[in-house]
């Protein structure tokens, strides 16, 4: 089985009213190559102190679907200002009859929202 990366595409992620704008993550192979597939890619949002603060600070829905291998996440909304880390997990990516897991962790140093 070929290996397949989730690969960051921005080091730092840029808040706006207190929504992420425009980070986009590619899924390729381990060649570099982009996969065209799709799946749903989950969020974790850890305090400075890396504690899970996922449902103390972002509103609406955890989880957002990708497709043609790109996801764009502009609806990432927290409830409180502070310093977040991001971790996105993509789960249930469909890669022809089988379900891969992947993890892919965005190295946010600091996220002011």
């Amino acid at each position: 089985a070929e290996q397949l990366l989730l690969r960051r595409m921005v080091s730092r992620c840029i808040a706006k009213q207190k929504c992420i704008v425009q980070p986009i993550i590619h899924v390729s192979d381990s060649g570099g190559n982009k996969i065209e597939t799709s799946g749903i890619l989950t969020v974790t949002v850890l305090s400075s102190d890396n504690q899970d603060v996922t449902s103390d600070v972002l509103l609406g829905t955890q989880s957002f679907a990708f497709s043609a291998g790109s996801l764009e996440l502009s609806d990432i909304a927290f409830s409180q200002n502070g310093t977040f880390a991001l971790k996105f997990y993509a789960v249930e990516l469909q890669l022809g009859l089988t379900t891969e897991f992947f993890q892919v962790t965005m190295e946010v140093a600091e996220l002011q929202v």
